[in-house]
């Protein structure tokens, strides 16, 4: 099951670029209309479910909520937000090592050079920690996971399409079961918030991952929890 899980995050990053590459398709930059996406530069086909208005009381609606752009791109949904319960989780940058020890999952420390991990394994998670700098905690740097809540943290995430509209406070209005991928991440570097106009500051943000990534279960049985969660 470890080995299983270990090619699995492996190959995560090729399968979604594949999912991602196959969805995206570049439209005229000129063509602004609810089937475009403005994501940094790109102007991506797709059905923009988030924000609906450009004006300033919009614009300080998602600059509270963190939530900067929803779109639906056929069966993917991409989220760009950077929530700092969702990428600087205290659960998630500040672990310490008496919270791997149980007897539900098993425990396996790893060095490269002069970096410590600990890899913490379970019927559901394959966690990878990062040791901090000057201290005795944990980080999370990637994963994956099929429980209601992440072991060793027991924190839990909005990890499907009505969880998360619960967690912004805000309706997508689509249907859910269409939805087989989610991709949420924060802004890269190179990309602007379409609410700069408004003198609108940036939020100041840090994120241990890339990326949070929900995956349909494909199995014929599905479970209370359809998605499997990936941080990368």
């Amino acid at each position: 099951m470890y080995r299983l899980i270990t090619f699995i995050l492996l190959c995560a990053n090729i399968c979604i670029a594949d999912i991602f590459a196959a969805t995206v398709k570049e439209c005229e930059v000129d063509s602004m209309y609810n089937d475009t996406l403005i994501v940094g530069k790109k102007v991506i086909c797709g059905q923009k479910i988030y924000p609906q208005r450009d004006d300033v009381i919009t614009a300080c609606l998602a600059h509270e909520k963190r939530l900067y752009l929803v779109g639906k791109l056929k069966d993917t949904l991409l989220v760009i937000t950077d929530d700092p319960a969702l990428f600087s989780n205290d659960a998630f940058c500040d672990v310490n090592f008496k919270h791997f020890k149980s007897p539900y999952y098993k425990c396996i420390k790893k060095k490269q050079g002069k970096t410590r991990y600990v890899h913490v394994v379970n019927e559901t998670d394959t966690l990878i920690f990062k040791k901090n700098d000057s201290k005795s905690s944990y980080s999370l740097q990637r994963g994956i996971s099929k429980g209601l809540s992440i072991s060793c943290t027991f924190t839990d995430l909005p990890d499907h399409v009505s969880l998360l509209e619960e967690f912004f406070s805000q309706p997508f209005k689509i249907d859910s079961d269409k939805i087989s991928h989610v991709i949420i991440r924060p802004l890269k570097n190179d990309e602007r918030i379409w609410y700069s106009k408004y003198d609108i500051p940036m939020n100041s943000s840090k994120s241990l991952f890339h990326e949070i990534v929900l995956d349909k279960d494909q199995n014929e049985i599905i479970d209370i929890n359809p998605y499997i969660t990936t941080f990368k």
